[in-house]
C-alpha cells in the first residue's frame, strides 16, 4: 500500500533496524563487522530512497527502491538467525528479532503491487 502513513511507519522501523545493526557492529569483529557496516550502508540507502517527494508517483524509482529493500530485508533475517554469536549479546539478538518482525509486514505490504 503506498501512502504516506505506511511510507513513515516503514522509514521508522529501518532506523530502528539500523540502530540494532549499529550496536551489533560494536560488538563484532573482523569480517562480521565488515558485513554489518554494509548492511547499514544499504538500510541508509532505502532510507534515503523512501524520502524521495515522487516516490509514490515515480514507478521506476519505487520499483528499483522494493529491489533493495528486499535485498537488505533477506539480509537482515539471515543475519538475524546468528546474530547472537555474531555480536555475542542475547539483547542485541532480540532487539534484532523485534525489528525484523516489526519491519518485514511493513515493507511487503508497502511495497505490494496491490
Amino acid at each position: 500500500m503506498r501512502d504516506a502513513q505506511t511510507r513513515g511507519e516503514l522509514e521508522t522501523a529501518y532506523q530502528a533496524a539500523a540502530a540494532v545493526v549499529d550496536r551489533a557492529y560494536w560488538k563484532a569483529s573482523g569480517s562480521d563487522r565488515d558485513a554489518l557496516r554494509a548492511l547499514k550502508r544499504a538500510i541508509s540507502n532505502v532510507l534515503t530512497g523512501l524520502r524521495r517527494e515522487d516516490l509514490e508517483e515515480n514507478d521506476a524509482a519505487f520499483d528499483a527502491l522494493a529491489k533493495s529493500a528486499d535485498g537488505v530485508n533477506d539480509r537482515l533475517s539471515e543475519l538475524g538467525k546468528g546474530i547472537a554469536a555474531l555480536a555475542g549479546d542475547a539483547k542485541i539478538a532480540a532487539d534484532w528479532a523485534s525489528a525484523v518482525d516489526s519491519l518485514l509486514p511493513l515493507a511487503s505490504s508497502y511495497f505490494s503491487r496491490t
